[in-house]
Order: structure tokens, then C-alpha cells, then sequence
């Protein structure tokens, strides 16, 4: 039943955040710099720079633009500084309130807002994915990738691929996924993105392992590895090591697994990561059962689940659930096991109807999209990775001659 979690998104371009005391303090010193616009963008910058190790800093700066008297004249600080809440919000797992800020930062969206348009549905989709309800994301990721096709910028063109991929995933359409994921691919090959390339092989392993393809699976995950390795600023690097060693469980070698999954709990926890934590705990819990150590198996799945309620992630939930079942009836609990089960299905089933495919033309109405045709959809991605790279040949070309 295990079902893989662990794809990465793409929050933005950027994978590494270097921070430092001089650049916030000098920032802070031209806050008082009489002009509202130039205290607006230091507030946004500010918000910017806490955002990935203190989100509530952020949450702060935001407020700070949005008090101000005379915010109601410019609607882009007021998209921004709602924008910086709900991508806050998001770094905190606080997913109701990021959809909440992040919808109304595209109320303020006007014509000349277009990357901040795009850029807010796709943390939107982020956010919607993370509770699970594919088919509003795979709404808001079609939306912001049209948006980035008209910009034409490739990186966040492939990061739009990227998390198209991981709803399909997510939907276990894997062949959809891998088209997407190779797409994404493709264009951070092109721009030599080492870190997004990293990503890449990561989520391409998860689609080979789920389509039990070890020897491709593994290669595809020690890619990634070998490029993160000896890097301390990379969040995902919890998400890579648990999938190896999932990898591992599946193929029967505990021993590699728990050095894995190990690896994985003290990344998690030294970044805080409360979704990563209740993932690991619950992946060395099943690691646990399948060694026949039941006491410390049930410990982890409390663990798990208490974490995965508090933070809203069913995914986990359902994971919990099912093997606590089956953790129960190999200890004869068999009104125990029935009771587990019984709330996993009820899970299972709520997902299935929020997320069945015959319902993804409702995002329309959300979202007032055009109609999509997936199919097309591939066609037109494949088409702009070639005009890309044509593009880029010429480049090559001229500076050449």
C-alpha cells in the first residue's frame, strides 16, 4: 500500500538562501528613508530574506506594509505583502491561511502583474497540494504555467512542469508524471541548474521506483545525492533520504534502510521541518513492523500521526492508519486492527472523491481557465522546449561567429 509522498515543489527559483546580519541590518537602516515606495520594497525584501528560516519575521514585515495609510493607491505592495504571508504561511505548514492570503494577493493582480500572477498560483497550488486536493492544484499549476509560457522564462517554466508532475504522481498517472518530470528535466540540463537538475532526478526516481524499476530508481536518487551531498543550506535533503531508503524497505534490506531513514529524521529535525519529521517517523515505524519490533513500530505511528494531524497532512494519516491495522492483527487485536482500518478507509475515500479525475474540469470555474486538453497540453510543453532550445542554439551560434 506505501505510497510515496516525497516528490519535491518548486517554491521558486531559488534552492539556497545565504542570509546575513549585515545585509538585513543595512536594509533596516532604510526603512526610515522618507518614500513610501522605497520603505515598501525594503519591508518586502526584508520579508523575503526571513521567509526561509523565520516565517514569522516575514509574516511581521508584510503587516508592516499593509498598516500603512497610504498602501490603498498602490495595488502591487498590497498583492506583495499578501503574496509574502501566504508563502509564510506555507513554510509553516499552515496551509489554510497560505490559500487564504495568496488568493486574495491575486485579487490585486492587474494586467502588468504577470510574473507575480504566475508566481502566486503556483504557491497556491503548493498549498493545495499538500491537503491533497489535486485537482484545484493541477488548476492553479496550469494557470501559472500559461502565465510563464508568455513570459518565457525557462526556470520557472521547468518548475511549473516540475509540479504539474507531482500532481500526476500524486494521482498515479505515473506515465503523465514522467513526461512532465523529463520536460522540467530537459530545461535545467539546458540552464546547467545543478540543484534543479538534483530535484529532477529525485522526482524521476520516485515515478521509476513506483513503477518498480529499482536499478533505474536507485540511480536516478544517488544522482541527486551525489549533487546535495556536502550542501547544508538544501531543505529536500530530508525527502531524498527518506526515498532511498524506502527503496531500500522495498527491497528487503533493512539494515540500508534504517541508515537512511536515520539520516533522514535528524535532517528533518535540525531544520524543523514538521511535515518531513511525521513522514520519517512514520517510514521507520513501517521499517520497524517489517522487522517484527511492534513496541517501537506503535511508539513511531503515535508519533506520526499526533504530528500529521496537527499539521493537516491526510497523506500521512493514511499511512498511519493502514499499518497500524496491520499492526494490530499480527498482534491478534483484531477489534483494534478493524477500528484502524475502518479510519483509513474513511480517508481513503474522502481523498478519492475530492481528487477522482472525472472532476478536474471544475478548476475551470475555479479559476476561469481555458478548457485543457492534457494531451495538447504535453504537445504545447514539448513545443516550447524546442523553440527554447533553438532559441538558445542561436545564441550559441552568434557568439560563436
Amino acid at each position: 500500500m506505501r505510497r510515496l509522498f516525497f516528490v519535491i515543489l518548486f517554491v521558486s527559483q531559488c534552492f539556497f538562501v545565504y542570509s546575513s546580519n549585515s545585509k538585513r541590518d543595512s536594509l533596516k537602516q532604510l526603512i526610515n528613508v522618507p518614500s513610501d515606495l522605497l520603505t515598501y520594497d525594503v519591508l518586502y525584501q526584508l520579508g523575503e530574506d526571513y521567509i526561509s528560516d523565520y516565517p514569522d519575521s516575514a509574516v511581521y514585515y508584510a503587516d508592516q506594509i499593509l498598516k500603512s495609510e497610504n498602501l490603498f493607491l498602490d495595488s502591487l505592495f498590497t498583492m506583495k505583502a499578501n503574496y509574502l504571508k501566504g508563502k509564510a504561511s506555507y513554510r509553516s505548514s499552515d496551509y489554510s491561511n497560505s490559500i487564504k492570503y495568496i488568493e486574495k494577493a491575486i485579487s490585486y493582480c492587474v494586467k502588468n502583474h504577470e510574473k507575480e500572477k504566475a508566481d502566486c498560483y503556483n504557491i497556491l497550488g503548493n498549498s493545495l497540494i499538500q491537503i491533497d486536493n489535486y485537482k484545484l492544484s493541477l488548476g492553479a499549476y496550469f494557470t501559472s504555467l500559461n502565465i510563464r509560457n508568455g513570459l518565457k522564462d525557462s526556470l520557472l517554466i521547468s518548475s511549473s512542469l516540475n509540479n504539474i508532475g507531482n500532481v500526476y504522481f500524486q494521482m498515479q498517472e505515473y506515465s503523465k508524471a514522467l513526461d512532465y518530470y523529463n520536460q522540467s528535466l530537459v530545461l535545467k540540463e539546458n540552464a546547467n541548474n545543478l540543484q534543479g537538475i538534483a530535484v529532477m532526478r529525485n522526482n524521476i526516481g520516485n515515478v521509476y521506483h513506483k513503477m518498480n524499476d529499482s536499478l533505474m530508481a536507485l540511480s536516478s536518487y544517488l544522482k541527486a545525492l551525489d549533487i546535495i551531498e556536502f550542501e547544508s543550506n538544501v531543505d529536500w535533503k530530508p525527502i531524498l533520504l527518506e526515498n532511498i531508503g524506502q527503496l531500500y524497505l522495498d527491497c528487503g534490506d533493512i539494515n540500508k534502510c534504517m541508515v537512511y531513514y536515520h539520516r533522514a529524521l535528524i535532517e528533518s529535525e535540525r531544520k524543523g521541518d514538521k511535515i518531513s519529521i511525521a513522514s520519517v517517523k512514520s517510514s521507520l515505524a513501517i521499517a520497524h513492523l517489517k522487522n517484527e519490533d511492534y513496541n517501537a513500530s506503535l511508539g513511531l505511528f503515535e508519533e506520526a500521526l499526533t504530528k500529521a494531524k496537527e499539521i493537516g497532512v491526510a497523506r500521512i494519516e493514511l499511512d498511519c492508519y493502514y499499518y497500524m491495522s496491520e499492526l494490530y492483527e499480527k498482534k491478534n487485536n483484531f477489534e483494534k486492527s478493524i477500528q484502524y482500518f475502518k479510519k483509513y478507509d474513511k480517508i481513503r475515500e474522502r481523498i478519492y472523491r475530492e481528487n477522482n479525475s472525472k472532476e478536474i474540469a471544475e478548476i475551470q470555474a475555479k479559476f476561469r481557465l481555458e478548457k485543457i486538453d492534457t494531451e495538447n497540453e504535453v504537445l504545447k510543453q514539448r513545443n516550447t522546449i524546442q523553440r527554447l532550445e533553438i532559441d538558445k542554439q542561436k545564441t550559441r551560434g552568434l557568439y560563436f561567429f
